[in-house]
């Protein structure tokens, strides 16, 4: 799994926000950062926060597939928000359709094994975290 050698959260979530820059167009960088995290979660669902998470747990457990990238976790977010059809969502993502299944559904198998399931909240407690 190719790292991001990220070495803080703040660091690890400017990454992924130029990743999701350059796979839906611009989510706000010039906003105030509740706005782009709001336009962030109604194209993949979840925080950067999350993803940020989401994405370490993967790299630093090694349970990601070799030669995924963040781009690959964004792939299969955007996948399971919107649910499309693979050629809508390859053509979306410039790749063709069996590369983008290949790698989404590699990373949502990885994904469903999560050990921590993390969501941030609203409520004043910053962060809840459930086990199964």
């Amino acid at each position: 799994m190719a790292s991001l050698a990220m070495d803080d959260e703040a660091t690890g979530v400017k990454i992924i926000q130029r990743a999701a820059n350059n796979l839906v167009g611009n989510m706000g960088d010039h906003l105030v950062s509740n706005t782009v995290d709001r336009n962030y979660k109604s194209c993949f669902g979840v925080s950067l926060s999350v993803t940020y998470m989401m994405w370490c747990w993967l790299d630093c457990n090694n349970e990601g597939p070799e030669g995924a990238t963040i781009v690959h976790l964004l792939w299969s977010l955007l996948f399971l928000k919107t649910y499309g059809t693979y050629d809508q969502l390859a053509g979306v993502c410039k790749v063709h359709r069996d590369t983008y299944r290949k790698w989404v559904w590699l990373l949502i198998t990885r994904m469903a094994f999560l050990d921590d399931v993390v969501s941030l909240n609203s409520n004043p407690y910053p962060l809840v975290i459930l086990k199964y």
